[in-house]
């Protein structure tokens, strides 16, 4: 996780793939990764998006995995994901073959509902 941490240091977000991974699995994941900060300066938190309330209702198998992702670092990068609000300002910027791949995210979590439905709070250092 070090060379993670060093990697983002200038305010970047490590997202891993938790594809699969129970509530609980990607909480020790989130403590692991918080823990092993060389610098407390930088108080990163965890968050994970992942399936919304009426999404997650379904039966998980592993031939059709519960999707889920990992997201770290600063907390003011991901508060907008986790209140849902002003996820616009989020794209504002980002070059044109980024839109198609996010907005469907973006759409999920405004509307609660959906695979990436909601954005939690997991953890903090």
């Amino acid at each position: 996780w070090a060379p993670a941490w060093r990697a983002v240091r200038a305010g970047g977000l490590v997202a891993v793939n938790t594809i699969g991974a129970e509530p609980a699995q990607i909480e020790e994941l989130a403590q692991c990764a918080l823990a092993a900060q060389e610098s407390r300066e930088s108080l990163a938190v965890a968050a994970c998006v992942e399936p919304g309330p009426e999404a997650d209702r379904r039966t998980w198998t592993a031939l059709v995995p519960r999707p889920s992702v990992l997201l770290l670092g600063p907390r003011e990068l991901l508060e907008p994901l986790v209140a849902a609000s002003d996820l616009r300002s989020l794209i504002a910027g980002c070059t044109a073959w980024v839109l198609p791949l996010v907005e469907p995210v973006l759409q999920n979590l405004a509307t609660g509902e959906g695979l990436a439905g909601r954005c939690r709070w997991i953890a903090s250092a």
